[in-house]
């Protein structure tokens, strides 16, 4: 969401499309601004379904705490940025530990609709509902192997500076 740029309406309308389309996890990172989100979202979570609310813990990059913190509640969420420019998850434990613990609890899980693959949910931005339409399609979007090859290939050429 970025608040700056909607009004309250447009914000509202796009908070519903999301939740319609199965989007139901919202970031509302401080960088948007002093909070704008958050308070936004106070005001219409009363006229907004926010399933979220429902899910659990969520957290972001911690690593030594992600056991202990799951024996005292399930982690419903993890954000770790993973791109071609920070790909440190595959090696430093992160992504075998979240793993592990992000495993199905039923048959139905592996349907909802903001999974790609088995380990992550792209965030992306949405700034117009033709937008966000477009990127909950994009989970429909299947690589294959020699296709992840050539990707690996591009990304492990190029020297982050």
């Amino acid at each position: 969401m970025i608040t700056f740029t909607y009004s309250p309406t447009d914000i509202k309308v796009c908070i519903e499309s999301s939740n319609d389309l199965g989007c139901t996890i919202w970031d509302t990172v401080d960088i948007y601004g002093n909070g704008t989100n958050e308070i936004f979202l106070s005001r219409v979570r009363n006229e907004v379904f926010l399933s979220f609310s429902k899910s659990g813990i969520a957290n972001s990059e911690f690593k030594a705490t992600l056991r202990c913190a799951y024996k005292v509640h399930p982690i419903a969420e993890i954000q770790i940025e993973y791109s071609p420019w920070t790909l440190d998850i595959e090696t430093n434990g992160i992504m075998e530990a979240y793993h592990e613990l992000g495993k199905y609890k039923s048959t139905d899980d592996k349907f909802i609709q903001h999974f790609q693959g088995n380990n992550f949910v792209v965030i992306p931005d949405a700034r117009k509902i033709k937008r966000l339409e477009e990127n909950v399609e994009a989970v429909t979007v299947n690589f294959g192997s020699e296709e992840l090859f050539e990707i690996r290939q591009i990304i492990n050429s190029i020297e982050i500076v």
